[in-house]
């Protein structure tokens, strides 16, 4: 396929059927269930005693604008949403009308958090597999050149992790993301490092949407958008800085363990982290790194900010700092995207968007950030 734009970040939501249909029968009585929000739209109710779930800013509604009164989490039904976000063939409709030939698509952040967090790993393999079989067999199985899925990994041990790498990948996956360490601890320890190499083996970009949690992160994840809406600190204040926050210390954390002298090949993907905070770090990873690395035995065989270019990419939805400052932060490691079809992307404006961005940009680059870095990196020629 001739790809000209590809957004490198988008999401699904699950449709109504999804956990009947494809979680196992004994798995049924964890699956969430499809409730009202206080203002009669549609949500997920995630556990006893958890408040629903509710979609409003997850999903697009055609000709909602920022400024209408109904751009809000609650009273958004499944039916007036956009069908593309539960459905193979709307989304590739709505993707011609956006003039965006292809998708990645990212999980959805609450149904995984909803399995993983309690910490038992039938539960959470079980609710990862239903996603991911929904996902390879019937979402994008209506075009897999178009509708590109990154399958979701447990977090029900390094043993688990593997298998279910292996088995997306046999299922057709390009890419696979992680919301966890893959062997289920803490913190990134040489107990992940079979994952890493069978990554680096199959080929697969691991990907990481914003940030990782953990188990106890997880558990912590579980609270929903009503109680983020309520909460006292104002979500703009956790919106505008996670992903300044999360990636930067996530990417310290892989280079300064040595996990890509290790494995050389291994690719990791940031996704909605924007990159113009790259050249910054950059900097001064590689000024810690000459003034502390003995006293902390860090032994790298290159520089700390050489292996930006050569093991990571993020990807940007508004970002004109970082196109603007593309030399420094390295023009092959920029990947465009939308974030169809949560509330950050501009589902029929992204020409326009684009075309802000790539004011002065060279034919070629804008190529590259466009669509040649994704189709490289994730192996889609």
């Amino acid at each position: 396929m001739d790809y000209k734009v590809i957004s490198a970040d988008s999401h699904v939501s699950e449709p109504p059927h999804l956990w009947k249909k494809w979680l196992a029968p004994e798995f049924q009585k964890y699956a969430p269930k499809l409730v009202k929000d206080p203002d009669g739209g549609d949500a997920w109710q995630y556990g006893e005693g958890i408040a629903p779930a509710m979609s409003g800013l997850i999903l697009v509604k055609r000709g909602r604008k920022y400024a209408d009164k109904d751009y809000r989490w609650s009273g958004l039904t499944f039916e007036a949403a956009n069908q593309g976000a539960f459905y193979g063939e709307p989304r590739l409709k709505e993707q011609d009308e956006d003039g965006v030939d292809a998708e990645l698509l990212y999980a959805p952040h609450r149904a995984a958090v909803h399995f993983m967090a309690p910490g038992v790993s039938e539960i959470a393999l079980a609710g990862v597999q239903a996603y991911n079989n929904w996902l390879m067999q019937e979402f994008c199985a209506v075009n897999p050149q178009r509708l590109i899925g990154l399958c979701l990994m447990p977090n029900a041990g390094i043993d688990a992790a593997v298998a279910e790498l292996r088995r997306v990948r046999a299922l057709g996956a390009k890419g696979i993301s992680i919301m966890a360490w893959p062997s289920g601890g803490a913190n990134l320890s040489p107990d992940d490092d079979p994952f890493w190499a069978e990554a680096e083996k199959l080929g697969v970009p691991v990907s990481i949407h914003i940030r990782l949690a953990g188990k106890e992160g997880l558990v912590k994840g579980m609270a929903n958008s009503g109680a983020m809406a309520a909460s006292a600190v104002n979500p703009l204040v956790v919106m505008s800085t996670g992903a300044l926050a999360d990636a930067p210390k996530l990417m310290c954390e892989l280079i300064f363990a040595g996990v890509f002298d290790r494995f050389p090949k291994l690719k990791f993907v940031f996704g909605e982290v924007n990159v113009g905070w790259v050249p910054a770090l950059k900097e001064l990873m590689d000024d810690h790194y000459n003034r502390d690395r003995h006293w902390t035995k860090t032994n790298l065989k290159k520089m700390p900010s050489e292996y930006w270019e050569s093991n990571f990419a993020g990807t940007f939805i508004i970002d004109k700092f970082g196109v603007k400052h593309r030399d420094e932060i390295g023009i092959d490691t920029m990947l465009w995207s939308t974030d169809y079809p949560h509330h950050r992307c501009d589902w029929l404006e992204s020409q326009r968007i684009i075309d802000e961005h790539m004011v002065g940009v060279p034919a070629d680059e804008r190529a590259k950030m466009l669509a040649g870095n994704t189709v490289r990196i994730y192996g889609l020629a």
